[in-house]
């Protein structure tokens, strides 16, 4: 499939985020952090959130734009509809959409900063919008060499639902 088209795509801050999971992804992540660049990947408990977990993937940079994940959450979705666990971005059947997955992921892992996106877009099958946040972690303690990432839908067809 490569349905996937970006009709908008804006950057919010962090601190500016109205979503209530988010916010609460967000604080999360900065108490596991501890006023450090990134949370180690070793604070991070999913029994600690379990209202967040469905949506949560976690992610391991393994260099040259490739990043793995390691979790997957349940009630995250995606233009193949597929459960990406121990895959890549490059593993989406809709190219266009691992393309844009991973420069986002780019962008923190290069900078170590997190960011949060609002994305409207449209896939073969119709909508698709929803508020994405990418928050770096450390797998090793010294460098940012993961990703926490969180999703919210705000409008997802059906169809886009997990298969």
């Amino acid at each position: 499939m490569s349905g996937f088209t970006i009709l908008e795509e804006q950057l919010i801050s962090l601190d500016e985020i109205k979503n209530t999971e988010l916010s609460e992804f967000v604080a999360y992540w900065r108490l596991k952090a501890q006023g450090r660049a990134f949370a180690l990947r070793k604070d991070i408990d999913p029994v600690e959130i379990p209202t967040l977990l469905g949506s949560i993937r976690i992610v391991a940079i393994e260099g040259n734009g490739l990043f793995r994940f390691r979790l997957y959450g349940t009630n995250a979705t995606n233009p193949d509809g597929a459960d990406m666990t121990n895959k890549t971005t490059k593993d989406y059947d809709d190219k266009d959409f691992g393309d844009f997955v991973a420069r986002h992921y780019a962008a923190v892992a290069a900078d170590g900063q997190g960011r949060c996106w609002h994305i409207k877009a449209k896939v073969d099958e119709g909508a698709y919008e929803y508020i994405r946040v990418v928050l770096p972690i450390s797998y090793n303690g010294e460098t940012v060499d993961g990703l926490i990432v969180k999703s919210t839908r705000i409008k997802n067809e059906a169809l886009l639902w997990r298969r």
